[in-house]
């Protein structure tokens, strides 16, 4: 009895292993089935197909200007220090404003000249006192010689006449010079612009008591600014005298100057040479302002793409060349060089005639598969969520 007992749980054990094995191996085999069933390949083909839709643009070999570019001041050609000559007198007329435009010889300012013409009378009376003394003295040496020829005076009296003669003479002399002196004096009464030009500065105030080399005015002379650009060693090679430099200034607008000369020597401190540059007259340009210069340069071949084409990453700019046989796109690094409007130049591992992403090139990876449609057809937004969809 014990041992029928023994072999019937004996089977029921060997019964419940085989269920097991069983059934492991049809979950086995209903797995291998899932992952070699079409739904397999359908996912394969859903990811193949979460392509982004894009535009393109093909790479093109254009004839584009080489240019320069450096900031400066603005700076006066030459600006004129005017000042007083004249010390202790008040100015009574100021003129002129900053802005005024005036001419060579033009009277901007003037100071009282009421103690000059006193002084000057003053003098012409002791001139009048010194050419008499000086008639007296003649006749009285010419009395002394007479006598001094039959022994009538002594030979020190004929020396003493003939020295207050020379006495005389020399008070005429020194009084004229005081009048000479008096005579420019009044000529400062009246302060004139050494040139032509615009004030740039003004100093003077009136009832002021001026001093001698006090400044008055400032004059840009000729009214003629100049542009400073500051060029590093390499830019300095390509410059030459009579080059055209547009000036990009700070009210939106632009001025052209010409590069009239170029410093010789470099600047030890910014290690950067100075162009000068004149400014065609009646711009916008004005002396104090700072200004980026563009100087155009022969034309070169440069490979253009549009600017949305080129993408930054990383700090690093790139742009996605289309494969037209898998629709796949390749990530090329690039540098980027000269910009004109909405294209730029672009070096590095591309070459011409080869197409790129327009849009939505900011949402592709390496590898992607892409639907190109035509510009007017594309949709960057659908782009945007199928891209974020497959992410």
């Amino acid at each position: 009895m014990s041992i029928t007992k023994r072999w019937g749980t004996t089977n029921i054990s060997i019964h419940r292993n085989a269920l097991f094995i069983a059934l492991a191996a049809s979950s086995s085999l209903i797995a291998a089935l899932y992952f070699s069933s079409p739904a397999q390949a359908s996912n394969k083909d859903i990811k193949a197909e979460a392509a982004l839709t894009v535009t393109t643009a093909q790479i093109r070999t254009l004839e584009w200007n080489s240019n320069i570019q450096a900031s400066g001041d603005i700076i006066a050609w030459q600006e004129a220090i005017i000042g007083s000559q004249l010390t202790g007198l008040q100015l009574v007329d100021v003129l002129v404003d900053v802005g005024d435009q005036v001419k060579k010889g033009q009277i901007i300012a003037r100071f009282n000249n009421a103690s000059l013409m006193n002084e000057r009378d003053l003098l012409k009376a002791n001139l009048d006192e010194a050419s008499a003394l000086v008639l007296q003295a003649s006749v009285d040496y010419k009395r002394a010689l007479a006598l001094s020829q039959t022994g009538g005076i002594s030979r020190q009296s004929l020396l003493q006449a003939e020295t207050q003669k020379q006495t005389t003479a020399a008070a005429v002399a020194a009084v004229k010079a005081q009048i000479a002196s008096n005579t420019l004096q009044l000529s400062y009464i009246n302060v004139v612009a050494p040139d032509d030009g615009v004030i740039s500065s003004r100093s003077a105030t009136l009832g002021a008591i001026g001093s001698v080399g006090q400044e008055l005015f400032r004059l840009i002379r000729d009214n003629r600014i100049e542009w400073h650009g500051q060029f590093t060693a390499m830019q300095a090679t390509q410059l030459a005298v009579g080059q055209k430099v547009t000036l990009d200034l700070a009210n939106n607008s632009t001025a052209t100057a010409y590069v009239r000369q170029i410093s010789p020597t470099m600047n030890p401190e910014t290690r950067m040479i100075t162009a000068y540059a004149a400014i065609e007259p009646n711009s916008k340009a004005r002396a104090g302002m700072f200004a980026t210069g563009n100087i155009q340069l022969n034309k070169t071949p440069a490979l253009v793409v549009p600017a949305a084409s080129v993408v930054i990453r990383d700090g690093r700019s790139y742009v996605f060349e289309l494969v037209a046989a898998t629709q796949q796109v390749i990530q090329r690094p690039v540098e980027v060089a000269r910009r004109q409007g909405d294209f730029v130049e672009v070096t590095g591992k591309i070459k011409a005639d080869a197409t790129v992403i327009n849009q939505g090139a900011g949402f592709l990876s390496e590898g992607d598969i892409v639907k190109v449609v035509s510009e007017h057809t594309s949709n960057i937004d659908s782009a945007i969520s199928q891209k974020q969809e497959t992410l």
